[in-house]
């Protein structure tokens, strides 16, 4: 079985992220995509993040017409902070005769030397990288080729258009009362509204 594993805080969902989660299942002819809520991620201030539960409902709202697209609560039920090679590790205790295919922008791939144990996240799946922006396409080739010298890394490269979205965009657009039902699943965007979430 060949899994994706899409990680992020997801506060909120947007479309961009689930059309790469479908892009790249389409490409990849992946069997499922597991959308893996973070709680506390290492990078960020985790004060502005909504609670896990809502986070994980609008997960589900916006992927709930996608048979093979699934939430992974493992970093939510996991103590103190998220760190990618651990979630990794437990998915490959849990699907031991699958392929994973960890999924990342090409923004946070250029920082990726930061992460906690690259090597052992390298050990544990195929990374597929989704180019943000164009300008990234020679030096992503060249951190392919350098990780795969180092340390054996299956590293794959999508192109595709992207919505050029991102959830700090959409909480700023709540805050100042704009229009974002074009921007994520219409559930989605009833939830916020009815809950009047980041309007703080």
């Amino acid at each position: 079985m060949k899994i994706g594993i899409l990680g992020g805080t997801f506060n909120p969902i947007h479309n961009g992220h689930v059309d790469i989660a479908y892009k790249i299942y389409d490409d990849l002819k992946l069997d499922k995509v597991l959308f893996m809520v973070n709680k506390v991620p290492p990078h960020k201030d985790s004060s502005y993040i909504l609670s896990s539960d809502i986070r994980m409902n609008m997960v589900n709202m916006a992927i709930k017409d996608y048979e093979d697209f699934y939430v992974e609560d493992y970093e939510l039920n996991k103590e103190g902070v998220s760190y990618t090679y651990e979630s990794l590790e437990y998915l490959n205790s849990v699907y031991p005769k699958s392929d994973l295919f960890f999924i990342i922008g090409s923004d946070s791939f250029v920082d990726f030397y930061k992460w906690r144990n690259i090597e052992s996240i390298f050990k544990s799946a195929s990374i597929v990288v989704y180019l943000r922006e164009d300008y990234h396409k020679n030096k992503i080739k060249k951190l392919k080729d350098q990780y795969k010298d180092l340390y054996n890394a299956r590293i794959e490269i999508i192109e595709c258009d992207i919505i050029h979205i991102s959830s700090t965009s959409i909480r700023d657009m709540v805050k100042e009362g704009y229009d974002i039902s074009s921007l994520v699943n219409e559930d989605v965007c009833n939830y916020i509204i009815k809950n009047h979430l980041y309007m703080r």
